[in-house]
């Protein structure tokens, strides 16, 4: 992992200290997962679910993007996202579709990031 690349983890508000505990101090493998991040459908179906009103679909794929994205240290993409679980879960679902574009500029912050 290059000492840029860890610049930009610490700027976007990864706490990396706890984040490559979490892998056992191997950056390789967290960069491998963090790669593959992009790869989850997860997100593109909070969107979609929220249109249809499917909250239950939202929440299962918000509550998806929210826990990998916890695990790999991309905290404003979790807190978003944690943001409308909570919202769809206390029944308050045009708040929670009102929150989407938060977890939609977190996830785009996050591919930036991560170069996808």
């Amino acid at each position: 992992m290059t000492d840029e690349f860890l610049k930009k983890l610490k700027d976007y508000g990864v706490n990396t200290d706890e984040t490559f505990r979490r892998f056992m101090g191997n950056t390789d493998m967290y960069e491998k997962f963090l790669r593959k991040f992009s790869e989850d459908r997860n997100y593109s179906l909070i969107g979609p679910a929220l249109e249809k009103n499917d909250f239950n679909a939202a929440l299962e794929a918000a509550h998806s993007v929210k826990g990998v994205a916890a695990n790999l240290g991309l905290d404003p993409l979790a807190k978003a996202c944690s943001e409308t679980v909570r919202l769809i879960r206390e029944g308050k679902n045009e708040e929670a579709r009102k929150s989407y574009p938060a977890v939609e500029k977190a996830y785009a912050d996050t591919m930036r990031l991560i170069g996808n």
